[in-house]
């Protein structure tokens, strides 16, 4: 079995936009890859909550890319984007609340700010129905390479309560705060 081969690649949230070259590294605005390994986390920065109020880190912007298509012959399906692991936050107790903002779309949004009050959040677990699209909406990826492989633009970030213990959740190989996507391929 030779499932398909993808990953996320982030984009500069105030560069201009991608769209045509989001499968390229070359393409405006890319920054990297994201990984498991050294330096591939999706990095969310420090968060000063000194304020006393809920804070929302800056918002990212990624695209899910298939990169080959493996054994599936005819198409990539039923895409499902989720949080797989929020261990890193487990143990906190109810006092604190953390915010997993998201916001999926066809379109560019350069400069786009998600607050935890924007009502748009990220599933902790496994939807029951596709939520993540071909970037022009078609529920199906048929091809390996090129920009017909990406998904919509998935804006992201994380609100935090000002009373949360301060350290560092997730990073590079830890585990515990991932996102994933699911999905079924013929």
């Amino acid at each position: 079995m030779n499932p398909p081969t993808t990953h996320f690649a982030l984009f500069d949230i105030n560069g201009p936009d991608p769209s045509g070259q989001r499968h390229l590294t070359t393409a405006s605005g890319y920054i990297k890859n994201l990984h498991t390994g050294a330096g591939g986390a999706l990095d969310f920065g420090t968060l000063d909550i000194s304020s006393g109020v809920i804070v929302d880190s800056p918002t990212k912007c990624v695209v899910w890319v298939v990169d080959d298509m493996g054994d599936a012959t005819q198409k990539i399906f039923d895409m499902k984007f989720w949080i797989c692991s929020t261990s890193d936050f487990v143990g906190l107790g109810t006092d604190y609340n953390v915010y997993f903002n998201q916001y999926i779309t066809g379109m560019w949004h350069s400069g786009l700010k998600l607050t935890h009050s924007s009502g748009m959040y990220s599933s902790l677990s496994l939807p029951s129905g596709q939520n993540l699209y071909k970037w022009d909406g078609v529920k199906e990826i048929t091809e390996a390479g090129t920009d017909n492989s990406v998904s919509q633009y998935i804006y992201l970030s994380v609100g935090v309560d000002p009373n949360i213990p301060v350290g560092i959740y997730g990073g590079d190989g830890t585990n515990g705060f991932r996102y994933r996507v699911t999905y079924k391929y013929l």
